[in-house]
């Protein structure tokens, strides 16, 4: 069944139809969010609220784009809410949910970083730095569909991932990724 197949068996109340695309999409989606919070239950209890949110606007969603990349931007808004409430950037809990293998960086990096030296040094960054990162290297998206979920212009975005990789060199030279 396709996207709109199924929007539109969920708006009818079709809970099979909800239980199908909920299970598609929700891999994409926590692996995206436990990258944000390095939490396995934050991640959870997150790409549930996720879910929620979209499920109770469903019937005001108008499918102009992926709904994958729509759940990213609930996603993405839903983390930044998360740390205004904690207020707190926890940089030594790391998980080994996230295999090495879902990352499609070059060689150079992974060879001199560990996995979690790499993620130490991704969470160290800005919230806006972290996305381009990890939407264009996670989740292998083009700037055109990182543009959609984040409503940034392509050449914004692309300046932005230079400067969030040149931060990320930074830190890997200065041996700040270093988990303590």
């Amino acid at each position: 069944m396709n996207e709109k197949a199924y929007l539109k068996e969920i708006r009818k109340g079709n809970q099979e139809a909800l239980n199908a695309f909920i299970e598609t999409l929700y891999p994409s989606v926590y692996r995206y969010v436990f990258c944000k919070v390095s939490g396995k239950e934050e991640a959870k209890d997150i790409t549930q609220e996720v879910f929620l949110r979209f499920i109770k606007q469903i019937h005001n969603y108008q499918s102009n784009g992926k709904v994958l990349a729509y759940l990213y931007t609930i996603a993405m808004n839903c983390c930044h809410t998360y740390y205004r409430k904690e207020k707190r950037f926890d940089y030594t809990e790391l998980n080994d949910e996230i295999s090495k293998d879902d990352y499609n960086l070059s060689e150079d990096v992974l060879h001199t970083l560990t996995f979690e030296e790499l993620r130490l040094c991704l969470q160290k960054l800005p919230d806006k730095d972290q996305d381009i990162l990890i939407f264009h290297y996670l989740k292998q998206m083009t700037f055109k569909e990182i543009s959609q979920i984040t409503n940034e212009s392509e050449n914004t975005l692309k300046t932005r991932h230079y400067r969030a990789l040149a931060k990320m060199k930074k830190l890997i030279k200065d041996g700040d990724q270093h988990v303590s």
